[in-house]
């Protein structure tokens, strides 16, 4: 990729591209990704995505049953993108907390509270589980579907 000259000799890439990118970046976070700002408005940033997610599904129409689920409001973030969430199946997921001495704070209505908590819970398991080496947060949840599911015995 060749680089272009303003009309001064000095390449372009101080006045666009990733040059300018990066600058604008680090006036925002003097850090850079480890800045406290940063940190703080990625977490804003998820929250808001994940309320926004649940008021939509919450303005589904329903016709005899209920629309605002837990497997509902958490199974296409799983499936589109395993690496960082979670499909919260509730029965199975709050015994798999307690069998592995979890303190997972349930509660039936979807909230970020609830599904912030769950991912901290995922990411507990996936780090104690580091030797076995899981991929995303499929492996996480089949490991937790073992411990909280009737279908497999001691």
């Amino acid at each position: 990729m060749a680089i272009r000259g303003d009309n001064h000799g000095r390449p372009e890439a101080d006045k666009s591209g990733p040059a300018k990118c990066r600058r604008k970046f680090l006036r925002l976070f003097r850090k850079g990704f480890h800045d406290d700002k940063y940190v703080d408005w990625e977490r804003g940033s998820g929250r808001r995505r994940f309320e926004n997610w649940v008021e939509t599904v919450a303005a589904l129409p329903r016709r005899q049953t209920r629309v605002l689920t837990w497997p509902l409001v958490t199974v296409f973030g799983f499936i589109g993108a395993p690496a960082e969430h979670f499909f919260l199946k509730p029965m199975v997921t709050r015994a798999a907390a307690r069998e592995y001495g979890y303190d997972f704070r349930y509660k039936s209505k979807p909230s970020w509270e609830v599904y912030e908590n769950l991912l901290e819970f995922a990411g507990t398991v996936s780090r104690d589980l580091r030797d076995l080496k899981p991929r995303d947060m499929i492996d996480i949840q089949s490991f937790l579907w073992v411990q909280g599911s009737d279908e497999y015995e001691e």
